[in-house]
């Protein structure tokens, strides 16, 4: 252990680095009858946050939008990376019964 006012003692100590991970960015893009790219995506930590972001807005999107979700077939909500590549997809579609 240096003393007080020798060369060791006032010496600074070295810097910490922390190393972090990015945080991802995922895009949430929406074919609902046309075409919606998500160009800015949205930070997240994880997949699983993805994936739990994913059907939030799916339920907003149709909650939204109910009338019109029967006048499209399929709605879908695909989630890429920030090189594009296909995380997961969500498929929405609604069949009437034989009695409607």
């Amino acid at each position: 252990m240096a003393h007080p006012g020798t060369a060791a003692a006032k010496r600074p100590s070295a810097p910490v680095i922390l190393w972090s991970q990015p945080v991802p960015r995922y895009h949430f893009n929406v074919e609902d009858g046309h075409s919606t790219i998500d160009e800015v995506g949205t930070e997240l930590p994880n997949l699983t946050a993805a994936r739990q972001e994913a059907v939030r807005a799916a339920g907003a999107l149709i909650a939204e939008h109910a009338g019109r979700f029967w006048e499209t077939a399929e709605w879908k909500v695909v989630v890429t990376d920030d090189k594009g590549l296909v995380l997961f997809t969500l498929h929405f579609f609604a069949t009437d019964g034989a009695a409607a």
